[in-house]
């Protein structure tokens, strides 16, 4: 067990070190200080060659040892600084703030763990913790008896010499090269795989594909053959308006749970961030698959869908009209399109959204709610959306943040609530941001409330008293 233990240290140590940093470039420098090693425990054969002995090999050379130990720790605290920053981990992004007159301390657990990189701390770890344990696994499974100590010396020699040399002999040179191939392949290629895990909108749209024949399956239970068109539009979208559009899919199957008698569960809220990251979407898909399973468990329901194949180059619009196609086909599964009743209560999370942002800001609350106009239609519904937005990219260039361009959704060939149920979700996906710029990364937009008898006129109303509010706002 103790032979075991230390052979996994020895081969799986230089792949932790790499899993710090991320980066492939790192594996040069992992060849670098393997060579160190050998160079280590070539001098210490040589010197231990008259008492060759277990305890002799681990510890006598404990100067030549450290003499290496040292090198390697001058050079790898400044190739560790430029590796991190060469990747953009800056050192000041893992600093907090601080009380004391320090403006920033170091955060724990973090790639700049006390002023210095982590990965040069694991690395200088890992150089001390080898140097002993390869002289005792060497010695351990090559030296079986004290009688061949001699011959295993000269022989332990001249594998560290072929492995060190930079001109190995014929016999000697597929054994070097088996051996770098071997510390390559063990390097390497768990950062490749690393790497291969960083989801893309290609990978959510293969997603969103599978979501769409799921939802196919629970149409074909209910014996529902209709199929919804719409219109896919071409704008420049941004991964958080995929990531609302998911959260209204969300609502949708807690509106299907309650008209079929199932426990409901509260569509949940993302913290505030300047660049949602499409690995964020991704998650989302996987627990709206979830949600699937689910149902069809409940419903009896046995098929399932495979994975799909991945299409290359998709962009953050084609998941999110993808998205928009299934949440018009669960208007089908819920025998009729959402009401005004869901638009109101996500309006007054904008309406919780917009009071936070004023509190932080030191703004009291003086504005006031337009008149009920009586009827409404759903183009006034969303020109008062779109007047609501402008407040909101308003606010955004206050704080420099990029905005986006929402205008081929404001003239849909045919006006339906779903439209204005696009627009509730770009804003949501606005104030995110700008709740982001003004520090508020902890406070979530609450939870969406159950109303009833929410008519077109009163939800106008609401978004008219949400835009005054923001109309207070004149600077951050």
């Amino acid at each position: 067990m103790v032979l075991v233990a230390v052979g996994t240290r020895i081969f799986f140590a230089p792949c932790q070190a790499l899993f710090v940093t991320g980066h492939p470039l790192c594996c040069q420098s992992v060849l670098h200080i393997l060579r160190h090693f050998f160079l280590c425990f070539s001098f210490l054969f040589q010197e231990g060659r008259a008492d060759f002995s277990v305890r002799a090999s681990a510890f006598e050379n404990q100067k030549t040892i450290m003499e290496v130990q040292e090198e390697i720790v001058s050079s790898w605290w400044v190739q560790g600084e430029a590796l991190l920053k060469m990747c953009g981990v800056l050192q000041k992004r893992s600093f907090k703030p601080s009380r004391t007159p320090h403006r920033f301390v170091p955060r724990r657990n973090t790639l700049w763990e006390g002023g210095r990189s982590t990965c040069t701390v694991l690395l200088v770890a890992t150089a001390r913790k080898l140097a002993n344990a390869l002289a005792l696994f060497f010695c351990f499974t090559t030296c079986k008896t004290r009688s061949k100590l001699q011959d295993c010396t000269s022989r332990s020699q001249g594998v560290f010499l072929v492995l060190v040399s930079p001109h190995p002999s014929r016999e000697c040179y597929m054994l070097r090269a088996m051996f770098l191939l071997g510390i390559m392949g063990m390097v390497v290629l768990p950062v490749w795989g690393h790497e291969e895990r960083l989801m893309t909108p290609s990978h959510v749209y293969a997603e969103a594909l599978r979501l769409e024949k799921e939802v196919e399956i629970l149409k074909s239970h209910f014996g529902i053959t209709e199929v919804r068109q719409t219109e896919p539009v071409v704008a420049q979208l941004q991964p958080r308006h995929p990531w609302q559009k998911s959260y209204l899919i969300f609502r949708k199957i807690n509106l299907f749970r309650r008209q079929h008698g199932f426990p409901e569960q509260a569509a949940q809220s993302l913290q505030p961030v300047l660049n949602l990251e499409p690995h964020l979407v991704y998650e989302q898909t996987q627990r709206l698959l979830t949600e699937m399973q689910l149902l069809k468990l409940r419903l009896g329901i046995t098929k399932s869908v495979p994975p799909q194949e991945l299409i290359a180059d998709k962009q953050p619009a084609d998941v999110f009209n993808k998205l928009h196609f299934i949440s018009v086909q669960w208007d089908l599964l819920l025998r009729a399109a959402t009401t005004t009743n869901e638009l109101y209560a996500e309006v007054k999370r904008i309406d919780a959204d917009v009071d936070t942002i004023m509190d932080a800001l030191h703004i009291s609350d003086q504005a006031f709610p337009p008149a009920n106009r009586g009827t409404v239609s759903l183009s006034e519904l969303l020109a008062s959306s779109f007047t609501l937005l402008t407040e909101v990219q308003r606010l955004q260039q206050l704080a420099a943040i990029p905005r986006i361009d929402f205008e081929p959704f404001r003239h849909p060939k045919e006006i339906s609530l779903a439209d204005v149920w696009n627009m509730i979700g770009f804003i949501l996906a606005e104030l995110q941001t700008v709740k982001a710029s003004l520090g508020l990364h902890k406070h979530l937009t609450p939870v969406a409330e159950y109303y009833e008898e929410k008519s077109p006129a009163v939800l106008q109303q609401l978004l008219g008293y949400v835009t005054h509010k923001l109309h207070l706002i004149r600077a951050f």
